[in-house]
């Protein structure tokens, strides 16, 4: 019976490394050490292979602790390590990172739709108060009504409304017609002068 050994260098070492520390667990290291022994034939490498393999930022004591820590919890633990070797020590991690990155898009896709939705109805919530509002209004008091909405409505908005009410209120098409090519403040100035 064969077991089946990775044929990536760094796969082949963590599998290893693991298996001999299962075996017979000694020192202060042993995973660490295992697999620096697995990897380059003796636990402690030279400053040219541990930079290959894992950069500069670290010491080779802080490298080695890391490292320890991380293949005794199978790649579960958080380190500092680079990620590249992590997920080429356990390319489940890199699968499950690549998940965990795509459920979070999702979430914040999510999470702006439902900002935008509610963004929308607020404002349709906006738009039924200022019709409200202008409901029963006289002409001369269309001033007062612009000003309250006018930091919360556009002003084309406000000018569908005022155009709304004067239609209600019996206006004449060709009025209307000349009415709604003009801004909400010229149509306020206009529309007070009515009956």
């Amino acid at each position: 019976m064969y077991s089946l050994i990775p044929h990536d260098s760094v796969q082949k070492s963590v599998a290893l490394a693991l298996t001999t520390v299962n075996k017979n667990c000694r020192g202060e290291t042993p995973y660490a050490n295992a697999f620096f022994k697995e990897m380059y034939g003796r636990s402690k490498p030279n400053k040219s292979e541990i930079i290959g393999l894992f950069g500069n930022a670290y010491t080779f004591i802080q490298i080695r602790n890391m490292l320890d820590l991380f293949l005794s919890s199978n790649g579960t633990a958080k380190t500092f390590l680079p990620l590249e070797f992590t997920h080429q020590a356990f390319p489940s991690l890199k699968l499950r990172d690549e998940a965990r990155g795509d459920n979070h898009f999702e979430l914040l896709s999510q999470r702006n739709d439902n900002l935008g939705v509610k963004h929308h109805n607020a404002h349709m919530t906006q738009i039924e108060q200022a019709e409200q509002g202008l409901n029963g209004l006289l002409p001369h008091q269309l001033s007062d009504w612009r000003y309250e909405y006018s930091d919360t409505l556009s002003d084309t908005e406000l000018v569908n409304l005022m155009m709304k009410w004067y239609r209600m209120r019996g206006g004449c098409i060709y009025e209307a017609a000349y009415y709604s090519g003009l801004d909400s403040l010229a149509l306020v100035a206009e529309l007070s002068y009515l009956d």
